[in-house]
C-alpha cells in the first residue's frame, strides 16, 4: 500500500503533463492520450518565445542506460 501511495502523486503529474502539453499544443482534450505520449522516466521540452510554446522535445530517454531506454512506460 506504501508503493502505491507514492506512485499515485507521479501518475497524476504525468497526466497532467499530458494535459498541459494538449493544452499548450491545441490538441482536444478527448484526444490527447491517442496523439500524446509522454513515457515514464521521460524528458520534454516546452519553450516559450514571441511565437508561443514550442515543443521541441517529447518522451526524451536518451540519458537511461541502453537496456532502460527500451522499456515500456506509462
Amino acid at each position: 500500500m506504501q508503493i502505491a501511495n507514492r506512485a499515485l502523486p507521479v501518475v497524476a503529474e504525468i497526466s497532467s503533463l499530458r494535459i498541459l502539453l494538449r493544452s499548450l499544443l491545441g490538441i482536444h482534450l478527448g484526444r490527447y492520450r491517442d496523439r500524446i505520449e509522454v513515457l515514464a522516466a521521460s524528458v520534454s521540452v516546452v519553450k516559450f518565445d514571441r511565437y508561443g510554446p514550442l515543443l521541441e522535445s517529447l518522451g526524451e530517454r536518451g540519458y537511461l542506460a541502453p537496456n532502460l531506454q527500451q522499456r515500456v512506460g506509462t
